[in-house]
């Protein structure tokens, strides 16, 4: 069985809105995100093959693992970074005319960094817009088993940068509880295209940690070596904020 050598991120897409200050603040939130990962693929010969691989599964075949997010705050402006890199090697169950089997090895880096400006902000709750760049950087090798396909292997692979702009709400619900939400998209180029939505709620134990829960979803779709290639990730996630 593959061990998992990490497999903690680290977010502050979400955090929770906080009165300004003159001082530089920073926050780390360190949490678990339990993905299902879609792929789509264009093979050489044109044929679309598609595998999913649930998050019980992704434990099976995970390699490694890293993710982390840093934010800096002072006055109406923050600036963060977000980085994550995984990799996998499933074997996936696709029965059907073009094959019964897909072997996939594949690797991503993906880091994306934002400037922010509070556009809004009262007691309980604050708006902020986001601008900035997302680097990826994907590799993919595909063997198909089976079917009419059987025996085809391809790999994908590229690196690339999209702009992307993005939209954060944050809130108090009561003395404990916050509430946040960020998305954004990217890519503006014909076919290609990237977006996230993260939704998360905090509990704070005092003003150093708050516990945190939530959901994210992460979309790819682009076009590799002339061929298409889409891959989406979704789940819950679970963790904690450390503000200094």
């Amino acid at each position: 069985m593959k061990t998992i050598l990490a497999a903690i991120a680290c977010a502050a897409l979400a955090s929770p809105a906080v009165a300004q200050s003159s001082e530089w603040q920073y926050s780390l939130t360190t949490y678990i995100w339990a993905t299902d990962t879609g792929i789509s693929a264009e093979t050489p010969s044109g044929e679309t093959v598609e595998a999913e691989l649930s998050f019980s599964d992704a434990l099976k075949e995970l390699d490694f693992a890293l993710m982390g997010t840093f934010e800096a705050r002072k006055d109406k402006l923050s600036l963060f970074t977000d980085a994550m890199y995984f990799k996998l090697s499933p074997t996936n169950d696709t029965p059907g005319p073009l094959s019964d089997k897909i072997r996939m090895e594949s690797q991503m880096t993906v880091i994306s960094a934002y400037a922010a400006y509070r556009v809004y902000e009262e007691s309980n709750f604050a708006v902020d817009v986001a601008g900035g760049l997302r680097w990826a950087d994907l590799t993919s090798d595909v063997t198909i088993i089976g079917g009419s396909l059987d025996g085809t292997a391809f790999s994908n692979g590229d690196s690339w940068v999209d702009p992307v702009i993005g939209l954060r709400l944050s809130g108090k619900l009561s003395d404990k509880v916050s509430a946040s939400f960020f998305a954004d998209y990217g890519g503006f180029d014909g076919g290609n295209s990237t977006w996230q939505g993260v939704v998360t709620v905090g509990y704070a134990l005092n003003d150093r940690w708050t516990l945190r829960g939530g959901y994210r979803y992460m979309e790819f779709n682009r076009e590799i070596d002339g061929r298409d290639f889409s891959m989406d990730q979704s789940g819950l996630l679970v963790g904690a904020t450390y503000n200094f």
